[in-house]
């Protein structure tokens, strides 16, 4: 579940910022802040002190095997493919714009 929030939040970086990269520590502190918000429905040993940390590497590596996004020694960088998992919202409000 961590890795399809990561890229959600990844993809609204796309479209945002296409081409960046989203530096390693902003990935660390989006997934704190899931675990604050979602921690309690998640198993134990994700909500101890310095868990983001392999929680992140976890999800990078699921993300980067399913060629969404290539990381770099600065960090991430979202590729196309990742769009597909933008929120639907999303995708609905900016049909709506144009």
């Amino acid at each position: 579940q961590v890795a399809l929030l990561v890229a959600e939040w990844l993809a609204e970086h796309l479209r945002n910022c296409p081409g960046l990269t989203v530096p390693f520590k902003a990935v660390e502190q989006h997934v704190t802040n899931l675990i604050r918000v979602h921690g309690s429905k998640w198993r134990k040993a994700v909500r101890e002190p310095g868990a983001e940390t392999w929680v992140v590497e976890d999800a990078l590596m699921r993300l980067q095997g399913l060629r969404l996004i290539r990381t770099t020694a600065n960090g991430v960088v979202p590729l196309a493919a990742i769009g597909r998992y933008a929120q639907a919202q999303s995708i609905n409000d900016k049909g709506k714009q144009e």
